[in-house]
């Protein structure tokens, strides 16, 4: 483990983490997933996730950008519950999309404060402090920033509870062809970072993702064997729309989901600022191919 984390910090330099714009990102990114865990949990239908979404307006509305909303009603377990999905487009030359995706509740759990640090606070930190730079690399695509609520399951985890947002956002797509692709980030602040190759994602997407990966010496990132976790990119390869996941499945430990999933460890003691530098070179370095 000692001997793999050291390789790491020894690649990072070659992959050109060290760059000043990869590191004030990642800083930003940082800041962005504190100040959401700073509010406290963030179950769907609670004040918490009410203050989130405005604090996720409010940063929005700085950048330059109006957040909208898909207002939704979803049955669930503990009754009918009103929710919200939140997204924000940046402008590229053409109609066609790419989607950047990650869910900003976090599971309501009896008995403990659960914040969702890396579960999922980390992933829409990223994708705020992301939106200037890609603005900044005037794509092809246009980039929608979808953030999506009630991805956690109320009970226990099936397909009848979980997955809300994500569902209720597939399935008003008219038209799947107008989406390039679909871009899924969840739990990316694990300081032992190690992506699951996610049954369902995209041949060609994870064939950028490998390329990518193996010509900065950073393969190791993504696990050789395959996991089958169901997260938000299903709702959209259910729509035929080709999704790449991005997940980090192993929270402490090297067994699945890890010792710190769903507990109230998961808070910014564990949010690993080396993890949020090597999510945003690669982001950087995987949607300008994903554009093309």
């Amino acid at each position: 483990m000692l001997l793999r984390r050291l390789t790491v910090v020894l690649l990072l330099g070659l992959w050109g983490c060290n760059d000043p714009q990869v590191q004030e990102v990642a800083d930003q990114a940082y800041q962005q997933t504190e100040n959401i865990v700073k509010i406290g949990p963030r179950d769907p239908g609670s004040k918490g996730i009410e203050k989130v979404q405005n604090y996720i307006r409010g940063q929005v509305s700085k950048m330059g950008w109006v957040l909208q909303e898909q207002h939704f009603e979803s049955t669930t377990p503990v009754g009918k519950i009103q929710m919200k999905n939140l997204y924000f487009d940046i402008q590229g030359k053409s109609t066609k999309q790419i989607l950047l995706v990650a869910h900003y509740d976090s599971k309501k759990i009896d008995k403990i404060t659960f914040v969702g640090a890396n579960d999922a606070a980390s992933s829409v930190g990223l994708l705020l402090a992301l939106s200037p730079w890609i603005k900044s690399q005037q794509f092809t695509h246009t980039i929608r920033v979808l953030l999506v609520d009630g991805e956690e399951a109320f009970m226990h985890w099936s397909r009848n509870d979980s997955l809300y947002g994500s569902k209720a956002y597939a399935d008003q797509i008219s038209d799947p062809s107008l989406i390039q692709a679909v871009v899924v980030l969840d739990m990316i602040s694990d300081e032992d970072l190690q992506l699951i190759r996610s049954r369902g994602s995209d041949a060609k997407l994870l064939q950028i993702l490998e390329r990518v990966l193996k010509e900065n010496n950073m393969q190791h990132l993504l696990d050789e064997k395959w996991s089958y976790v169901e997260d938000d990119h299903i709702p959209f390869i259910q729509k035929g729309i080709a999704s790449l996941h991005l997940m980090d499945f192993t929270f402490g430990g090297r067994q699945t989901p890890g010792y710190y999933w769903h507990t109230e460890k998961d808070n910014m003691d564990l949010v690993s600022k080396k993890s949020l530098l090597i999510m945003t070179r690669l982001m950087m370095d995987l949607l300008p191919e994903i554009d093309l």
